[in-house]
């Protein structure tokens, strides 16, 4: 049994587009997205249309609600018409998200979550200390959490525990968000969560992603402040 979990797609079709046909390429049988499936990015309607379409089971992330409220002019301003943009129907799917998933495959019990199992919010790093994780993960019997929100992706071992980062389709950071603008990387990221005679494995994977459409997207969709945007990212 191979799952797909992908994660913070930020309205961003090409690099949706490009995991897609890795995975459909790769082979799993199923995929899940762990949540930010909106904002950030200039096509929120089509990203979920995409998922829906596919019939792809998702939860929710932070940004879905569209209420961050965020205190940075460019992040307010994009949400503001990200929200704008998503229909009536859009936004009644994504207020309707889960927020977690779960799967036992052969006896392996896998938890997604966005942030982490307390909070969609929290962060999963690759240099959380062993301490806060076991903070973070008291009481979850998962044998496997799978995560996302920190767009940074990890696969640690706690224990009988593997925690795993999947990174961010969407939006992968070149380091953790500390305040300042983070530096976009131009790949997408994904993982795949194997099951077999029940042990768990996980593979982290990173996909090539058409900067320039992305860009053209920005631009086309009309999405506020293209130039200051796209000044993110690493082409």
């Amino acid at each position: 049994m191979r799952i797909a979990f992908i994660s913070d797609l930020h309205s961003n079709v090409p690099a949706l587009v490009a995991v897609l046909a890795d995975i459909d390429a790769v082979g799993v049988d199923e995929t899940i997205c762990l949540g930010d499936i909106v904002d950030l990015g200039p096509q929120p309607s089509e990203v979920v249309a995409m998922l829906r379409e596919r019939g792809i089971e998702s939860i929710c992330g932070n940004h879905d609600p569209l209420d961050e409220g965020p205190d940075f002019w460019l992040l307010r301003d994009i949400e503001k018409w990200s929200d704008e943009a998503l229909s009536p129907q859009d936004r009644d799917w994504l207020a309707a998200l889960p927020a977690q998933v779960e799967r036992t495959v052969d006896g392996v019990r896998i938890l997604g979550v966005h942030g982490s199992p307390r909070r969609d919010t929290e962060n999963l790093f690759p240099h959380t200390s062993d301490q806060e994780l076991r903070e973070i993960l008291e009481g979850v019997e998962a044998d496997v959490v799978v995560a996302g929100h920190t767009h940074l992706p990890m696969s640690r071992r706690l224990g009988r525990q593997l925690i795993v980062n999947v990174g961010s389709v969407g939006l992968a950071f070149e380091e953790g968000f500390n305040g300042a603008a983070p530096r976009i990387l131009p790949w997408a990221e994904y993982g795949i969560i194997s099951v077999e005679n029940g042990a768990a494995s996980v593979q982290l994977r990173r996909v090539p992603v058409d900067v320039e459409a992305y860009a053209a997207s920005v631009r086309a969709a009309g999405m506020p402040h293209p130039k200051e945007w796209l000044a993110h990212w690493d082409a």
